[in-house]
């Protein structure tokens, strides 16, 4: 009984692993083109949430590992949501070449 808890806390830290390293690759991609980052989030259902005091990235953690996604400085969504995305250092998304974009958009890789 031991064993399977074991292997299925092995498989779920593994998930993690891999989406963690997926997303901040994005991220990674983003910072490098001067795209501000605002959110980093691994998994869905928020269950831990803080901002890295660093870099000003909110990091959320969910308590369902499977996927992820990174929000990116935009103007578009400033305008649809009314949000502070806008208070997000760098630039946004819309402003660097479209080979920016795909560099950041395939940099999950």
């Amino acid at each position: 009984m031991v064993d399977i808890h074991m292997g299925f806390a092995s498989v779920l830290f593994g998930l993690l692993l891999i989406i963690f390293v997926h997303e901040i690759g994005h991220a990674m991609c983003a910072r490098y083109f001067g795209v501000g980052v605002k959110t980093v989030s691994i998994g869905f259902l928020t269950a831990y949430s803080c901002v890295l005091p660093r870099c000003g990235v909110n990091l959320k953690i969910g308590a369902l590992p499977i996927g992820g996604y990174i929000l990116l400085k935009s103007r578009r969504l400033a305008v649809d949501k009314q949000d502070s995305n806008m208070d997000a250092g760098g630039l946004c998304i819309e402003d660097i070449s479209v080979l920016g974009r795909v560099v950041i958009f395939s940099g999950g890789l």
